[in-house]
């Protein structure tokens, strides 16, 4: 979850895509804490996983992979659609299980 409020406070300080584009240590940052969720995506079991249909998981948790060896072919304007657009629902699946799994 904490990756999550990263990139969305990141995205509440960027604005706009081309502050975004034009700042380096933004693009770092952010894409660091792509790759961390990416990866703590992949300790989540199929049980877990299962429950939140809406996120495509595979290619979560293969986004780490693939940054990890091509950055330099990053489309920042996908990175940025997945700090805008994907982050913010994955954040409310994963509190959504977390409350599910907690009143078990």
């Amino acid at each position: 979850m904490k990756h999550c409020n990263y990139i969305i406070t990141d995205v509440a300080s960027m604005g706009t895509y081309e502050t975004f584009e034009n700042n380096h240590v933004y693009k770092r940052a952010s894409s660091q804490s792509l790759q961390q969720i990416s990866e703590l995506a992949k300790s989540l079991s199929d049980a877990a996983t299962n429950r939140s249909k809406e996120i495509n998981w595979k290619g979560l948790k293969g986004f780490r992979t693939f940054v990890a060896h091509e950055y330099e072919a990053l489309d920042w304007s996908i990175v940025w659609d997945l700090m805008t657009l994907k982050i913010p629902l994955l954040k409310q699946s994963c509190t959504r299980l977390i409350e599910e799994l907690s009143f078990k």
